[in-house]
């Protein structure tokens, strides 16, 4: 932030993604209504705030990057 004083740094606690990759659920309905739950705010075209860049803070997470991917759309930067 002290790089780009205008930015907005926002964080989201998403802890059943860990078990979706644990389980090997990674792909499919179910990590997508999950990924819809927790980020659904910045989801779509009605999305109230869409981040620029999305940063996957967990070991797990780039297990269920497609799916985020998906849920957040191509314009969201990911970064494992």
């Amino acid at each position: 932030v002290s790089l780009r004083p205008g930015a907005k740094v926002l964080s989201r606690a998403c802890p059943l993604f860990v078990a979706l990759a644990e389980e090997g659920w990674v792909d499919g309905e179910l990590p997508a209504l999950a990924a819809r739950e927790y980020l659904g705010d910045w989801c779509g075209p009605n999305a109230a705030e869409r981040p620029d860049v999305l940063v996957l803070g967990c070991t797990h997470f780039p297990l269920l990057r497609a799916v985020i991917e998906r849920e957040l759309g191509p314009e969201v930067q990911i970064v494992d």
